[in-house]
């Protein structure tokens, strides 16, 4: 993750924070729970956001990189040994989903789920090989 990334979390975090805070300061006391489970539900979701973000541009990068070996190897993005060397390159992220259980040298469900920290993010291949796309979440 880059320091860009972290400097931003680390913000909105901080912004949620000091928010929270603010609002206590005059409140009851089941407001001021109320005001607490609301800011640590924001940061949740603010994690949860940025996490998925992540994955999905490593999933980019990922289905970038397998275009390039198709067009450059005359093959189809489905190619198991493509999906399997650009998989490898992911260095650090887990990649899974690459099946070939009929043997045509093609993944089976052409599709291939990334993970990157916590997020996913899944990679869907055309039945074609031609068309490739990204969409935060599990497969």
């Amino acid at each position: 993750m880059s320091s860009r990334s972290r400097a931003m979390r680390a913000a909105t975090a901080a912004v949620v924070v000091l928010f929270a805070l603010a609002l206590v300061a005059g409140c009851s006391s089941k407001t001021n729970h109320d005001i607490s489970v609301a800011a640590k539900s924001a940061a949740n979701d603010i994690k949860r956001a940025a996490t998925t973000h992540e994955a999905e541009v490593v999933a980019q990068a990922f289905r970038a990189d397998v275009k390039v070996r198709a067009e450059q190897n005359k093959r189809s993005a489905r190619s198991v040994n493509l999906l399997r060397a650009a998989a490898h390159d992911m260095s650090g992220m887990k990649v899974t989903g690459i099946t070939d259980t009929n043997k045509d040298h093609l993944d089976d469900d052409c599709k291939v789920q990334i993970q990157a920290a916590n997020g996913f993010a899944c990679v869907t291949i055309t039945p074609d090989g031609n068309n490739t796309s990204v969409k935060g979440g599990k497969c």
